[in-house]
């Protein structure tokens, strides 16, 4: 892939850099332009047909609006897929997705009375999902998936500059011996914030798979959201 012809990307140029509902947007987008990406997708969430399938976004089924449903009324299949970038889990969120109630609202309303279902909850780093129904896959998973385009239509930027945004974040550097641990951690760039470079920094501390490992955050009245680290 080439570099972005603009030096600052479209996301942050519009202030969307960090607003999930924007990266489905795009990823739907790519799989309805894209035969290459829509294979390589639906080989990641285990398919092995390709043709007639269709999309929904934010669609309400039951009170429920998963991020993005795949679904193939030839196969008798409905995909649930849920999307974070850096935000968690919502209030029984996954449970909800994939509870007897919803799955059949999703029936009625997709119009598919037989359908099996597979839940996906796609994160930058393998959220662990509440229900065991759903499986988590990563935004490196997506970038495998993309396909290498140099033509300049809008789809191929956006696409180009997701790659990069992906990119950065999974190759965001380790601090050096000599780094001020406070200005390392402040260092911060698309989806880089002040809890990634915490993690990177806490996973160079202890490397290794002896230890089992925890990151997320304690909420303090005083300090807000402390980013923690448990082995």
């Amino acid at each position: 892939l080439g570099g972005s012809i603009m030096s600052q990307q479209i996301f942050d140029i519009l202030g969307i850099g960090l607003r999930e509902d924007s990266y489905t947007d795009l990823l739907v987008n790519i799989f309805a332009n894209s035969e290459e990406f829509r294979k390589n997708f639906l080989k990641l969430l285990k398919e092995e047909k390709y043709d007639n399938w269709e999309q929904v976004v934010r669609y309400s089924i039951g009170g429920n609006k998963p991020d993005w449903i795949l679904y193939n009324r030839e196969l008798e299949k409905i995909i649930v897929i849920e999307n974070k970038i850096l935000s968690k889990e919502g209030l029984w969120q996954t449970d909800r997705y994939s509870s007897p109630e919803f799955k059949e609202a999703a029936r009625n309303i997709l119009g598919i009375p037989d359908a099996d279902f597979s839940f996906y909850l796609l994160s930058l780093n393998e959220l662990n999902p509440r229900s065991p129904n759903f499986i988590p896959i990563s935004y490196l998973d997506i970038r495998n998936c993309l396909p290498d385009v140099s033509d300049n239509s809008d789809i191929s930027i956006l696409a180009r500059e997701l790659k990069e945004r992906i990119d950065e974040y999974y190759n965001w550097e380790k601090p050096k011996d000599d780094d001020e641990v406070f200005k390392y951690l402040r260092n911060v760039k698309g989806w880089v914030n002040i809890y990634s470079t915490f993690r990177i920094m806490a996973e160079s501390i202890i490397e290794g798979e002896k230890y089992t490992k925890f990151y997320g955050s304690t909420q303090n009245r005083q300090n807000g959201y402390t980013p923690l680290a448990i082995w």
